[in-house]
């Protein structure tokens, strides 16, 4: 029978290395000792651009738009002119559409948003709320 001989490689013996001391990055001076060579020289920013287009000339001052009122901020506003007996959620949308002040973005039911928005604040806000409920379906102001 033939014997195997079998080498064991074997692994480079290492020794552990010594633990490398941090080294702490060089502080330039700061304050009275600082000569002129330490600070960096600002770069001058270049000059807005002006257009020389006519059209977009005044683009810079215009005044921003003004944000378009939410279904119950204008509910609110409708609801000045009304009756102490109130209106309708449905008479409360119409006249919103006639002052041109909200109209529902592709809803099939702006009656059932307003109402839901405004018995919410008034189950939130309590007596602090703007809307008074004062019948079935019907609002006022407080």
């Amino acid at each position: 029978m033939k014997t195997r001989s079998t080498t064991t490689k074997s692994k480079p013996t290492t020794t552990p290395s010594k633990a490398k001391a941090r080294v702490k990055p060089k502080v330039s001076p700061v304050g009275r000792d600082a000569g002129p060579s330490c600070t960096p020289a600002k770069k001058a920013s270049p000059a807005p651009k002006v257009s020389q287009n006519p059209t977009h000339a005044n683009t810079a001052r215009r005044a921003p738009k003004p944000t378009p009122l939410s279904c119950l901020q204008a509910a609110a506003v409708v609801l000045a002119d009304a009756p102490s007996e109130g209106w309708s959620v449905k008479e409360i949308i119409e006249r919103m559409a006639e002052k041109k002040l909200w109209t529902s973005p592709n809803g099939k039911t702006p009656e059932a948003t307003l109402y839901g928005g405004m018995v919410r604040e008034i189950g939130r806000k309590k007596d602090a709320a703007r809307f008074k409920k004062v019948g079935r379906g019907r609002f006022t102001l407080t």
